[in-house]
């Protein structure tokens, strides 16, 4: 179950270096945002499934090293919960 409004999010530029981050349906994720902070944000549903991907066709191998799938993982977990 998606505890999120899923992706893709947005970028409406407000101009002076600030945006809006809105959802497909133009829901408002989050406004008055510095371009960086909403380039981010807007950002977090692909960061999401890449991380989530990279778990998947590792193979549970997690070859790269612990701190590195700990790190991807709890990044998950946090976008997540």
């Amino acid at each position: 179950m998606t505890k999120h409004t899923p992706g893709p999010w947005f970028i409406e530029e407000l101009g002076d270096g600030y945006a809006n981050v809105l959802a497909d349906n133009d829901i408002c994720i989050a406004d008055g945002l510095t371009m960086a902070c909403a380039r981010l944000i807007a950002a977090a549903p692909d960061l999401l499934e890449a991380c989530e991907h990279a778990i998947k066709v590792s193979g549970g191998t997690k070859e790269q090293g612990d701190s590195f799938w700990k790190a991807i993982e709890a990044a998950i977990a946090k976008a997540t919960s």
